[in-house]
């Protein structure tokens, strides 16, 4: 469901540019879509020319790509990523332990 919500949300061009576990909430009360992506205050509208890039996005180091530090990243790839880490946590705890 979370890969739906992003593919829905590039297909807006949308980046949230801060998915996390802390960035998702599930309710329960809501059986078609019972994930919710919240706090979007470092995305960005892809299709605006002047927002392009990842400029001030604030995302957990945790979960943003090492590409991050570069200042262009297309579109959709940063939030993959982010997805990407919070299941590799999910099913691998230990290896994502300081």
């Amino acid at each position: 469901q979370m890969l739906i919500a992003l593919i829905q949300m590039q297909d807006k061009g949308i980046m949230h540019r801060d998915i996390k576990p802390s960035n998702t909430l599930v309710v329960p009360g809501d059986r078609e879509h019972p994930l919710k992506i919240i706090d979007f205050g470092s995305s960005c509208d892809w299709n605006d020319p002047l927002k392009k890039g990842l400029g001030d996005a604030t995302c957990d180091p945790m979960y943003a790509p090492p590409e991050k530090t570069l200042q262009f990243l297309g579109p959709g790839k940063f939030d993959v990523y982010s997805v990407g880490m919070m299941g590799i946590r999910v099913l691998f705890p230990s290896l994502t332990r300081g």
